[in-house]
């Protein structure tokens, strides 16, 4: 998700027979030409997640994505501001996210990044249960051998925070099974 995606994009979604669709934030303003203003991993760390954070309730407001994956990114290279700071963006994304009847990716793919801990932190995840919002599982794999990797860990974090479902879809109807 960028500003300026929508474009045509809920006719195609509409026209297309998927069993569900992702939404992430990978950029801070995708048409910026310096990286302080265009990536996750440059400028002022509070910046970047407030940016990113705002990005990721306008996806969830759109009600175009059936769930938010690897929901706080920006601290992959591990830059991460106060935990006040993250409480006061994260939760009224949640609310979004929770409005939308989206679900939440965990990610396991952090394990294999800089910060070396899934996405969302167990804090976000316990967050997103209280305000009743359905998980799935991604591994985020750009190798076939990285399919499902750290999924243990990934339920072990789940339960930890509370869950005892998670989500599959199926032709972008979502529909809840027991860990």
């Amino acid at each position: 998700f960028y500003s300026g995606c929508f474009i045509d994009l809920e006719t195609f979604l509409e026209e297309q027979d998927y069993d569900v669709v992702l939404g992430s934030v990978h950029y801070q303003s995708f048409w910026a030409e310096k990286d302080e203003e265009r990536t996750l991993w440059h400028g002022d760390t509070e910046r970047v997640w407030r940016r990113y954070f705002k990005h990721v309730g306008l996806m969830a407001d759109s009600g175009l994505f059936d769930i938010a994956t690897h929901l706080d990114l920006p601290k992959r290279k591990g830059r991460k501001p106060s935990a006040q700071a993250i409480e006061e963006m994260v939760k009224p994304t949640l609310d979004k996210i929770a409005a939308a009847e989206m679900s939440l990716e965990i990610n396991t793919s952090g394990l294999n990044h800089e910060i070396n801990e899934i996405y969302p932190s167990p804090e976000i995840l316990t967050w997103a249960n209280e305000r009743n919002i359905s998980i799935t599982f991604g591994s985020d794999a750009h190798k076939p051998e990285d399919v499902g990797q750290h999924f243990d860990q990934a339920i072990e974090l789940a339960k930890a925070a509370g869950y005892t479902e998670y989500a599959v879809y199926e032709k972008r109807q979502k529909r809840l099974l027991s860990l």
